[in-house]
């Protein structure tokens, strides 16, 4: 009998002492199968019958427990523009589009000359180039430098965000159902604005002239709080020498607070201005008179929506002048409260960790208390004999 009351003591103790814990299955919002065909891509549908200027087009992806939807602005210049000859011809406003583009479009040489100086083409900027995910380089930064495109991971679906000039303007929206926790998102340049970024144009600064350029991904409550911001440079002079010219993976769920060196500001450690940005990032304010401080703050939990925003060093009166294009894949999320259910066909199978440097033999908590059960069954067993 007293064995048996040492039995049940250890199991409710260690019971007491094993962490409950509730794992969210997660989901990778990936684009693939949402377009048909090679280099293809799909911008939304435009709203039937419609006979004004401006309309707010989406994407609705579903998951298996619940929805993810993109904003896309459409406008129809021949109703804004009337007289023009435009007739019934839309325009993309911005927010995103969902890619299939596989391949870089050469129909124009990448480059031209401009007294004297060698600069990227428009006609291969904004040819479907804007709609291409650069994937990988070879010989870059040369005229002649080799472009892999297509999604992140080898994949053929991706999405492109077009923004606002305006470093204020949100230029796209990604709203969820119901809240999700953000594990991670890929990220890269298009193939038109890697080539701006190369060689300058008519309107931008080349990369290696000192500046920068950066998209800013912003994470919102259910209640309209922003709880958690993240710059995702795309090229950057300022401090060091770097474009991004292949998919980068972002980790979102251990965001470590950073507000980005004084030189992106135009001043120094002491300045008073970035002294107060330094407090304020510190008390999870990320915007001073409606811009976003170039930081990563705060957390990518309990999120609602994520918006979008491009800044950058090269800028003037009309707003930023390198081109606001930005590709993204592979967010991967989960929805807050949601259980695994093993039974349930979407979601992954948990696969246990196997490889160099990982054990597999040693019990966790729940394990010992098996063995620890098993032993006390033994004794028990022992003694009755």
């Amino acid at each position: 009998m007293k064995t048996r009351n040492w039995i049940k003591s250890c199991a409710v103790f260690l019971l007491s002492a094993v962490p409950v814990s509730v794992s969210a299955a997660e989901y990778t919002l990936d684009f693939e199968n949402y377009v048909t065909g090679t280099n293809t891509y799909f911008q939304g549908t435009v709203p039937a019958g419609t006979s004004g200027g401006n309309y707010a087009g989406l994407h609705t992806i579903q998951t298996a427990a619940g929805s993810v939807t993109l904003t896309t602005d459409w406008a129809n210049w021949g109703a804004l523009y009337p007289g023009f000859g435009y007739a019934d011809a839309w325009s993309w406003g911005g927010g995103f589009t969902v890619s299939g583009v596989n391949a870089e479009n050469t129909s124009a040489p990448r480059t031209t000359t401009a007294n004297g100086i060698v600069q990227a083409n428009g006609a291969y900027v904004h040819s479907s180039n804007d709609f291409a995910a650069v994937a990988g380089t070879t010989n870059y930064p040369d005229a002649n430098y080799g472009l892999t495109v297509g999604g992140a991971n080898g994949s053929s679906g991706y999405a492109i965000l077009f923004g606002s000039a305006d470093q204020a303007t949100n230029g796209g929206t990604i709203s969820f159902s119901q809240p999700v926790s953000l594990t991670s998102i890929d990220y890269t340049n298009t193939v038109g604005v890697l080539a701006v970024e190369t060689f300058g144009d008519t309107f931008s600064q080349k990369a290696s002239d000192g500046n920068w350029g950066a998209l800013i991904m912003q994470g919102w409550n259910a209640a309209g709080e922003q709880v958690g911001q993240k710059v995702l440079m795309l090229h950057d002079y300022r401090v060091g020498d770097s474009i991004v010219d292949s998919w980068e993976t972002v980790d979102l769920k251990n965001l470590e607070t950073k507000l980005y060196d004084p030189s992106y500001y135009g001043v120094d450690a002491s300045d008073a201005d970035y002294q107060q940005m330094v407090q304020d990032v510190a008390n999870g304010i990320f915007l001073a008179n409606g811009v976003p401080y170039l930081a990563d703050a705060g957390t990518f939990e309990d999120i609602s929506s994520l918006t979008f925003t491009f800044n950058g060093s090269d800028a003037g009166n009309w707003g930023l002048n390198f081109p606001t294009y930005a590709a993204l894949d592979d967010l991967v999320f989960s929805y807050l409260g949601e259980a695994i259910d093993p039974d349930d066909p979407n979601v992954p199978p948990i696969i246990p960790p196997v490889g160099p440097g990982v054990e597999t033999n040693v019990p966790e908590p729940a394990g010992w208390l098996l063995l620890v059960l098993a032993a006390g069954l033994g004794i028990g067993i022992r003694r009755k004999k």
